[in-house]
């Protein structure tokens, strides 16, 4: 069994940094900017659109319809300004969310003066940074703010710089979320270690915690071990936050990732239903707020060709159509799984991860190094929640009134989550207390979701409680559901859950003469609070 670096409640040590996390009975967690604005835009579902391929540069981009369409709430431009405001001018009145990376991929050294980085657009008379030309006019619609991308020895060695570009962000643009993105991807501009992180972090205070790790579209077993090792190293470091100019802990930061939507040419394998799946419901099981397809648009950079699979051929510069002729299953795959994840994002906008365990698959071989393996009650946590789970066993040709325990099975994920405002968020959260996520880790081959699929016996022991049922989150309605259990006496109750591949449900425990309630989303009105770097 392996070092359990799980937990965040009451008490987070992860790492070499250790951070008193507040309980939810005692305290509500701190709300920190970056948060806030996760609160107010919704869950960000990114896609990246490249604008320098020759065919999709943004004078080209012909049909935003069809971009639209997907579900995406956050249109992000890849250090490629919108110089002519031809997209913009139409996203505008549409009141839709975007973002960019901005930065030299590749800036000339500078020295770490706290000054921001080399090469940045000047102050201009409105004191806009980062932006340029017809951006300006669609500020109020920035939702993120990325600073180059992948850099990870320009990013150390000028933190300083870059904590001021961060706060001068934070001042200009407090809608918007303000970070940079490192790669976790071995040989890939070499992964930050763990100190390397905590330090980036404290001097910096970003708003949010992103990586990218790319897992193949077949994924083998050390595949799956080192994105779930990247998802929970990131995970741990945004929960634990940083120390404040008081002292104070700042609160668990939101974290996200990039997906793989790309392959190496339009003839080369497409990612399939279940791989689309899990690289959203496996965020959100790790409590993942922020996610980025990568890529939407074509991209082809000498040496390193990149295709996006939402596409059939016609878009690497054969043809100007590329857009208009989507891969209809990719893409819709891509489609339902925006669908599902928004239809949960009011939910996990406002859940914090309070564990995130594994269920090996039958040849015991997913076994994350930083990761703890699910057991009896693995979400309780001590003075605060108990967790009633006593058992969750895969099955094969159940029915909803059992099955038999299956011999060959793939991978699960089981998350734990309380709410973010533990004593206002009721209504939001749709219940109160420990909130539980079980996805089906089985990305397979070629077929459906459902080729993929699973069925899960889960038993309950709510002894000492008045539980007898669970709450669950539609994630095809958004609406709010009871679902009855099956008692075998003693308290004990058990479930019969089936998961298409790659998908995942969340619960409360409930008790069913109970009113199931509904989940809502008051606008609230929030002065965002921006952060004091430390000296």
């Amino acid at each position: 069994m392996k070092r359990s670096w799980s937990r965040v409640i009451p008490i987070l040590c992860v790492v070499g940094l250790c951070a008193a996390a507040v309980t939810a009975t005692a305290a509500d967690f701190t709300v920190t900017h970056g948060r806030q604005v996760i609160i107010n835009r919704g869950i960000q579902i990114q896609s990246v659109v490249l604008g320098n391929d020759g065919v999709h540069s943004y004078p080209n981009f012909t049909d935003l319809t069809l971009w639209r369409s997907a579900g995406f709430t956050t249109f992000n431009f890849f250090n490629q300004p919108d110089s002519g405001g031809s997209v913009l001018a139409r996203l505008k009145p549409l009141g839709q969310q975007w973002g960019k990376i901005w930065g030299d991929p590749a800036p000339s050294p500078w020295p770490d003066t706290c000054a921001p980085p080399a090469g940045a657009p000047p102050l201009d008379a409105a004191d806009n940074w980062g932006l340029s030309g017809f951006e300006h006019d669609d500020a109020a619609n920035l939702a993120d703010l990325q600073w180059s991308d992948e850099r990870r020895d320009q990013t150390m060695a000028h933190l300083c710089s870059i904590a001021s570009l961060f706060r001068i962000w934070n001042q200009q643009f407090p809608q918007a979320l303000a970070h940079t993105n490192f790669c976790e991807t071995p040989g890939c501009s070499n992964p930050l270690v763990d100190d390397d992180l905590t330090t980036y972090v404290q001097q910096t205070q970003p708003d949010i915690l992103t990586f990218d790790q790319y897992p193949p579209f077949s994924p083998g077993v050390s595949d799956y071990n080192a994105w779930y090792a990247a998802m929970q190293k990131y995970r741990l470091h945004a929960l634990a936050g940083y120390t404040t100019a008081s002292g104070a802990n700042s609160g668990p930061l939101p974290y996200g990732q990039y997906m793989r939507t790309f392959r190496g040419s339009y003839t080369a394998e497409t990612a399939n239903e279940s791989f689309i799946n899990l690289q959203h419901f496996a965020s959100l099981a790790f409590g993942y707020t922020w996610v980025s397809s990568f890529i939407y648009t074509a991209y082809t950079p000498p040496g390193q060709p990149l295709y996006p699979v939402l596409f059939e051929s016609g878009g690497d510069g054969a043809s100007p159509a590329g857009d208009q002729h989507p891969n209809s299953t990719v893409f819709g795959f891509e489609q339902h799984a925006n669908s599902q994840t928004l239809n949960l994002s009011n939910y996990f906008k406002r859940a914090v991860s309070t564990g995130i365990f594994y269920i090996t698959d039958s040849s015991g071989s997913v076994t994350p190094a930083n990761m703890f393996d699910w057991t009896a009650k693995s979400g309780a946590i001590p003075g605060v929640a108990d967790d009633y789970i006593t058992s969750i066993t895969p099955y094969t040709g159940a029915t909803a009134n059992g099955g038999v325990t299956a011999d060959s099975y793939a991978h699960a994920i089981v998350g734990y989550f309380m709410p973010l405002q533990y004593l206002h968020d009721y209504g939001r959260a749709f219940a109160n207390g420990l909130h539980f996520m079980i996805v089906n880790g089985n990305a397979g081959g070629n077929g459906t979701a459902d080729d993929h699929g699973q069925w899960y016996h889960v038993v309950f022991d709510f002894t000492g409680t008045s539980d007898n049922s669970l709450l669950r989150l539609n994630r095809t309605s958004g609406q709010v559901e009871l679902v009855p259990l099956v008692s075998l006496g003693n308290n004990q109750y058990y479930l019969d859950l089936y998961l298409p591949g790659g998908v995942g449900d969340v619960f409360a425990f409930w008790n069913s003469s109970l009113p199931v309630p509904g989940m809502r989303d008051k606008p609230i009105s929030v002065v965002p609070i921006v952060t004091t770097l430390l000296p």
